[in-house]
């Protein structure tokens, strides 16, 4: 089944491995087109690992890159962007932001590091089996590093906001990785 098939004609719909229930279609209201979801435990907490497809354009739809990371999560259900965490986020307001603009979850004792790109790519690597995502200045995994003042209508004025995007931009196919949190 395709993203938003119509099952049974009962209202049901698919997502990747989301399922939704609703008549209304479901519509990304963020930039990033999902490719694949899972579910995966990292340093003992539960992310969604998910496999996105750049827009060519390199524009976010809502105009503000970290506030589509959001949507995101969102879209995919009780999910939320995340990064980096405590203790780096009650240090620096540059980082709190994150936080207390785009519902980042601070909560996750520094598992993924700030900069959270290397732990991310680790994450999902091993949520999808792969060892295709990358971390650092030219990978293609990101979460929130620092938001104040980076988050920005375009991906390429955004990677150090969602770090690290630079090595998904210069690639024809535009794949990155990323996580969210579940809620709660």
């Amino acid at each position: 089944m395709a993203f938003g098939d119509l099952d049974d004609g009962g209202g049901y719909y698919q997502i990747s491995n989301l399922h939704c229930y609703g008549r209304q279609s479901i519509d990304n209201p963020s930039a990033f087109e999902v490719i694949e979801t899972k579910t995966t435990t990292y340093n003992g907490y539960s992310f969604l690992a998910v496999k996105v497809r750049l827009p060519s354009d390199g524009v976010c739809k809502t105009g503000d890159c970290c506030r589509d990371y959001q949507r995101l999560c969102e879209y995919l259900g009780n999910y939320r962007p995340t990064g980096c965490s405590q203790p780096h986020i009650s240090t620096n307001w540059d980082r709190r932001q994150c936080y207390s603009y785009y519902n980042s979850d601070q909560n996750i004792n520094d598992k993924l590091s700030c900069n959270p790109s290397n732990n991310v790519a680790s994450a999902v690597n091993a949520a999808f089996g792969i060892s295709s995502a990358t971390g650092g200045g030219s990978g293609n995994s990101f979460g929130f590093h620092v938001c104040n003042g980076y988050c920005k209508s375009t991906l390429s004025a955004s990677v150090t906001a969602l770090s690290y995007l630079t090595g998904a931009l210069s690639t024809a196919d535009r794949i990155a990785y990323t996580l969210c949190r579940p809620l709660g």
